[in-house]
């Protein structure tokens, strides 16, 4: 039982290394596709609610 608990902490201690290791985490970003920024959309937002304005309303 004194070495079942040693091997979970160390277990855990192992999980917990990876998660923070820079090394991981830049492994992990580059696997990752690369994410449209503003320049690939035009420059638009996600959502069109300023479209509004241009719809012909008459400056309204």
């Amino acid at each position: 039982s004194l070495s079942s608990a040693c091997e979970a902490a160390c277990a855990i201690l192992s999980v917990d290394q990876t998660v923070k290791n820079p090394k991981s985490q830049q492994a992990q970003l580059e696997a990752q596709p690369p994410k449209l920024n503003m320049g690939a959309m035009g420059g638009r937002p996600m959502n069109m609610n300023g479209m509004k304005v241009l719809k012909g309303r008459g400056g309204k």
